[in-house]
């Protein structure tokens, strides 16, 4: 049967055992004389043999001649290599080579040399600038989403309709059951399906276990896995060979658990884990922000406008000089603090805005996000809206005009506002605390006065207009930002900037 533990080492024994407790991607452990002395569920996968039947085995047994040799020459010395990566030839169970890269190293025990080896089954035959460019996308449509139910539904339907995934789902841990509550992809109603197979068997299904634990899960070759009979039939007859499940979390908070799957088993290396992992990061911290966001708008409030004008801040000077000007579109924050903020940005060539911003010492990078949207990416290590977030305020408007830059936040009542502002002097010494509100309740008038005029642009109220008669504000929608995009010969991220925009006035003036 499997062994139960790494092959123990006198020299790197302790990291090379952590290494392999951690890894998802298949791994193995031989020894000088032929035998394949440990590997992992996602390594059986691989080849496809059982773990009794790999017991049965010799490393030649699974390895074409010639990597077996380089194997043997390093493990008996007449090699001295000791660390190397190459690509290697593997002979499945069913007669078929496959061919990935192998990461290996030796390590020395009592009984002489161990080679243990790590396996990239997917990157080097992954479409890595789709991938790039869809994990990009989800991340730009889960910052523009208003509420958890459209973070959701925009992991699933940007993911899912990539050509990527045979299907994607986001699910949600309740009562000890993961329920999905968005699916999208060629074989959508078969995830619903799908969970419908795991009864007794839910506790081990990987996805509940990720929405528990907040670690990865990944399965490769899920019809010859060793999990239940049910799940295992199903998979194969609606062609998923391999899942990955990743958490929605921040902060520690876990909220969900994204799932795709693919009909290829030989996916999920190490560069898509990593890009879906950090998307989860990005949709967790998302949700938080939503859900504190309603949870502030139901207690008390006060308002404070911010100034800053000193011509000591890059990008303060360089707004006088141009005359450009900005709004702040939206804002994530990372877990180690890093705030992610999004600015359209007018009035100023894009190379010297972006330079402008990477010369302020607070700000890690920037980047042109759409150049026809004038949309841009500044990842600050410290910011005001980071500050006014780690206070309990939130930043609804921050505005760059050639004067300087407006900052109007909310905080609950009794908030200690000189402690915020001497935080926020600490980056930009000069910052004024132009005026201070406390906020009545809005919103709640049994008819509300709308003013005479909203002061649409004629582009936000062509948008809105054409947005409202294909259905885009249906629940769910009858057309994608994508398609109405297309059709009125704009791209998405202008769209969605004339939308949101046109939206923040309408909600300003029911609220006033």
């Amino acid at each position: 049967m499997k062994p139960e533990h790494v092959v123990s080492a006198e020299s790197g024994g302790d990291s090379v055992a952590a290494v392999l407790g951690e890894t998802t991607q298949p791994a193995y452990q031989l020894s000088a004389d032929g035998d394949i002395a440990w590997w992992n569920e996602q390594f059986a996968s691989v080849v496809g043999y059982t773990d009794e039947e790999l017991s049965q085995l010799d490393a030649p047994d699974l390895f074409s001649t010639d990597a077996w040799d380089r194997f043997e020459a390093r493990l008996t010395g007449s090699d001295e290599t000791t660390y190397w990566t190459d690509k290697i030839d593997m002979v499945r169970k069913d007669g078929e080579q496959c061919t990935h890269h192998h990461t290996t190293s030796l390590s020395r025990n009592g009984d002489g040399e161990t080679l243990t080896g790590i396996v990239s089954v997917a990157d080097e035959d992954l479409p890595r600038a789709e991938l790039l460019k869809t994990v990009q996308l989800a991340t730009d449509r889960v910052i523009a989403a208003k509420t958890r139910e459209e973070i959701e539904h925009a992991l699933c339907e940007t993911l899912g309709n990539a050509g990527l995934y045979r299907a994607v789902w986001v699910g949600e841990e309740r009562d000890g059951r993961l329920e999905a509550v968005a699916a999208a992809g060629p074989e959508t109603v078969s995830v619903d399906a799908f969970a419908g197979e795991w009864t007794s068997a839910d506790e081990a299904r990987p996805a509940l276990v990720t929405a528990q634990t907040g670690r990865i899960s990944t399965i490769r070759d899920i019809p010859n896995s060793e999990h239940p009979d049910g799940p295992r039939e199903f998979t194969a007859d609606h062609g998923f060979h391999a899942g990955c499940s990743v958490p929605l979390v921040a902060d520690g908070m876990i909220y969900g658990v994204l799932t795709s799957y693919t009909d290829t088993s030989d996916r999920y290396g190490q560069l898509e884990e990593t890009l879906l992992t950090q998307l989860g990061r990005v949709a967790g911290l998302a949700i938080g922000s939503v859900q504190t966001e309603r949870l502030m708008l139901s207690q008390p409030r006060i308002e404070l406008e911010l100034r800053l004008k000193s011509d000591t801040v890059p990008v303060v000077r360089f707004a006088k000089e141009t005359g450009a000007t900005g709004e702040r579109e939206g804002m994530t924050q990372e877990e180690n603090g890093t705030t992610v903020q999004y600015y359209t940005i007018e009035g100023a060539a894009p190379e010297r805005i972006v330079t402008e911003m990477e010369n302020t010492d607070n700000v890690r990078s920037a980047r042109v996000v759409d150049a026809d949207a004038n949309l841009y990416e500044v990842r600050f290590a410290e910011s005001a809206a980071g500050m006014l977030l780690a206070a309990g305020a939130e930043t609804r408007r921050i505005e760059l005009d050639p004067d300087g830059v407006t900052i109007v936040a909310t905080a609950p009542e009794g908030t200690d506002v000189r402690e915020i502002l001497d935080r926020i002097r600490e980056i930009y010494p000069e910052t004024e605390l132009r005026a201070k509100r406390t906020l009545s309740e809005r919103g709640r008038r049994d008819q509300p006065a709308w003013p005479d005029s909203t002061e649409l642009t004629d582009k936000q109220t062509e948008m809105v207009e054409a947005a409202f008669e294909a259905g885009y504000f249906e629940w769910p929608r009858d057309v994608t930002a994508e398609d109405l995009a297309e059709r009125l010969d704009i791209s998405a991220a202008t769209l969605h900037y004339h939308l949101r925009r046109a939206q923040r006035q309408l909600v300003e003036a029911y609220l006033d």
